[in-house]
């Protein structure tokens, strides 16, 4: 059986896959990663050899074109894989880019959203075929965004927090969007921790990364695992 490839796409040197490439490795995928901040082409469309896309997070806003001409190669990527409805995973950016490709508006918030807050599932994010089994009804992940965006017609609202009510959204049957950070593990932290904004709280960071650590995990593995089903 050939290797199953995933192909992601990462926006800067510190924000890469975490536990998201844990759970590639132990399935056996090959991890494929662009980075197009570094010169790294955009597809078109997802490529015929990979199963999955992942887009990840990025401190630029999904309007910063003029900054970042590939954010437009990314929406062409994003617009397609929505219209095939091809399983892919958004998370934070990448997220607000699932949203502003499936039409929905992606603005500034109203007061940045950092460090380890509370998440709660919604109605639809229980029954939800990936997220119920997965992730816990309320749990803390890692947060790191100022914008936020509403929800796209036709997308199925899987979790909220206090401070913004769109977490985490569904597309379809395999695209899935992520506000929040449930890759982050202690490597990446470590490296995050040299970027965030001064004060954000790290005092029970051991404490909240092992409680992460198994939902987190689930997920992208039942993530993956539908995937390879198809």
């Amino acid at each position: 059986m050939p290797q199953k490839r995933c192909l992601i796409i990462q926006h800067v040197e510190h924000e890469g896959p975490g536990r998201m490439g844990e759970a590639l490795r132990s399935l056996g995928w090959e991890a494929r990663t662009l980075r197009p901040y570094a010169g790294d082409a955009v597809p078109d469309a997802p490529p015929d050899d990979c199963a999955a896309l992942v887009v990840l997070g990025g401190p630029m806003s999904v309007h910063d074109e003029g900054d970042h001409p590939f954010l437009a190669d990314e929406k062409r990527l994003l617009a397609v894989a929505v219209a095939a409805d091809f399983p892919t995973l958004g998370i934070c950016l990448g997220a607000q880019l699932l949203a502003l490709v499936a039409g929905a508006r992606v603005y500034r918030g109203l007061k940045p959203e950092v460090g380890w807050l509370p998440v709660a599932l919604t109605d639809k994010g229980e029954n939800d075929p990936l997220v119920g089994p997965t992730l816990p009804v309320a749990f803390q992940p890692f947060h790191w965004h100022g914008d936020t965006f509403d929800l796209p017609r036709r997308a199925a609202h899987l979790a909220k927090s206090a401070l913004y009510t769109r977490q985490a959204f569904r597309l379809g049957e395999n695209v899935y969007a992520l506000q929040f950070h449930l890759e982050v593990d202690a490597a990446l932290l470590e490296q995050w921790r040299l970027h965030l904004p001064p004060g954000t709280p790290s005092a029970d960071d051991t404490r909240l990364l092992a409680a992460l650590e198994p939902p987190a995990a689930r997920f992208f593995q039942r993530f993956l695992e539908r995937t390879g089903a198809r």
